[in-house]
């Protein structure tokens, strides 16, 4: 008997076997189990996701001898020949190879001819977007009032290229991509099946690598049974498919904790050479970068981690929890924003020969930004610091606006529209009215609060961190802002006799 593929031997033969698409294979099955079969059906979603498979499943459950019925039996002489792809009265079509309309003029015809054995005749036609304009008109009347048992399955990629007239005659399922568990649990199932040794590490590796195609990890698992045998070993997936092993990524971010440029630009070297593609690593990297986003957020809570949010086996989540300790948040994401910027450069200028060096660059400039920021400064002898009371706060918050103005403009208009209040912890307090919290927003932004703390630093000469927070409305907030006391002795006789306050300066004259 001839081989069969992994992908077809383990091809879903009814609705429970069909994977990640529970929506739509409970509506099919609550429609056939109630006689509400429609006479047009679009599946629409990536490749290797289930569409054609579902459209055959649906095929069997109108045509199987003890239907219609949810649960073909599977063995009768229908569904055998539904499954062997041999019944003529279930006719598969490529779009793609049946463009014209002379092609969709003879398929009119066909229709009009009853079905030989089947109880429902089915057209599949695939990649059904590829159909010229003209094919698709030729369908439309035939797509909408098709004769009686008469079903049309149309399966695309790409839904946005099928015309709106068709689109509105048929009824739309949208297929999803599978989720790496899902993908990985069905590979376990087929390795034990074949009697195939291989670890959690490599059954992930070639579920990632699918990116959500059931149909491309199957294939994939085929071809590395072929190279390794009944033993699959974990260096053998990362060779076959291209995939930089994560003991890599583990040694790039040590080499950014270490902040070692040279064994960094090391594995750089070293990735170059051994022939992986450049835009994988900085896919994988930011991929990486993001788990220890997540990983970080959860190892500040109690609870047990989300496998489901990272995609990793157990081991690995452990490994990168660790490494997530080492940074913040906002480090992260910044190191994210600039490998996102080298993805861009490696688009823009990434002529052949010129990877290595924009890689390189990158590499320095995690470094050394890291080090900058985290290198203490130089500091002469400590000075007692005296207290800032709330007054001389305030007082001085005019110099602050003047010394950023010289900085950011705009940024200075925002200030002026806020008070300052006390200082807790070296933490300024700035209060912002409701009306101008689109200033609030502004200020809040990374850049901008590092300007401000800056400016915050030379004005009250001590090192400040700010947080803006909101006031009640724009008249109270101007109303706290207290207005320079006078030096005229008599305005202050005035004040101290009477116990009042300057609300308003007016100059007369």
């Amino acid at each position: 008997m001839a081989y069969q593929s992994l992908a077809l031997k383990y091809r879903p033969q009814n609705f429970d076997e069909i994977i990640g698409q529970s929506h739509v294979t409970q509506t099919l099955k609550s429609a056939v189990g109630t006689g509400r079969i429609a006479h047009a059906y679009l599946f629409s979603g990536p490749r290797g996701i289930g569409k054609t498979s579902t459209a055959r499943v649906l095929a069997k459950c109108l045509n199987c001898e003890k239907g219609p019925t949810s649960n073909p039996c599977g063995k009768c002489t229908m569904c055998r020949e539904i499954t062997g792809g041999v019944s003529i009265d279930i006719l598969e079509i490529d779009a793609a190879s049946h463009t014209g309309v002379e092609e969709a003029r003879d398929l009119i015809e066909k229709v009009k001819f009853a079905s030989g054995a089947a109880k429902y005749k089915m057209y599949i036609i695939d990649e059904v977007h590829m159909l010229s304009p003209q094919s698709f008109n030729a369908l439309l009347k035939t797509i909408e009032e098709p004769p009686p048992s008469v079903v049309f399955v149309l399966a695309t990629t790409v839904a946005h290229k099928v015309p709106q007239t068709i689109l509105s005659r048929c009824q739309w399922f949208v297929f999803r991509r599978i989720s790496v568990q899902d993908i990985v649990s069905h590979l376990l199932k087929i390795s034990k099946a074949e009697g195939i040794k291989i670890s959690e590490n490599s059954l992930y590796a070639i579920a990632r690598h699918a990116e959500g195609a059931l149909r491309d990890a199957e294939v994939s698992l085929d071809q590395i049974i072929s190279f390794s045998g009944d033993d699959v070993k974990e260096e053998d997936v990362n060779a076959l498919l291209g995939i930089i092993r994560p003991d890599f990524f583990h040694a790039f971010i040590k080499g950014l904790i270490n902040r070692d440029i040279t064994s960094t630009i090391k594995l750089i070297a070293e990735l170059i050479e051994s022939g992986y593609e450049v835009e994988n690593f900085i896919k994988g990297l930011q991929e990486y970068l993001r788990n220890l986003i997540v990983l970080k957020d959860e190892s500040n809570q109690t609870k047990e981690i989300d496998f489901t949010l990272v995609d990793l086996p157990g081991e690995e989540v452990k490994k990168q929890k660790e490494e997530a300790t080492v940074f913040s948040e906002e480090e992260i994401a910044w190191m994210l924003d600039v490998v996102s910027q080298t993805q861009k450069d490696l688009h823009l200028f990434g002529m052949r020969g010129q990877e290595r060096l924009i890689l390189e660059l990158m590499v320095i400039k995690l470094i050394k930004q890291r080090e900058h920021e985290h290198t203490p400064e130089e500091k002469g002898p400590e000075t007692p610091q005296l207290e800032l009371k709330k007054g001389e706060i305030q007082k001085r918050w005019t110099d602050v606006v003047e010394a950023m103005k010289k900085e950011k403009v705009s940024l200075s208009h925002f200030l002026k529209g806020c008070i300052p209040g006390e200082i807790k912890d070296g933490i300024l307090l700035v209060v912002f009215a409701k009306e101008v919290m689109f200033h609030r927003e502004r200020a809040e932004e990374r850049e901008n609060r590092e300007s401000i703390e800056k400016i915050l630093c030379k004005v009250y000469g001590r090192k400040l961190r700010v947080k803006f927070i909101p006031g009640e409305n724009l008249a109270d907030v101007q109303r706290s802002q207290p207005l320079q006391q006078s030096e005229d002795p008599v305005t202050k006789k005035i004040i101290d006799l009477f116990k009042a306050r300057v609300i308003e300066r007016k100059k007369i004259g």
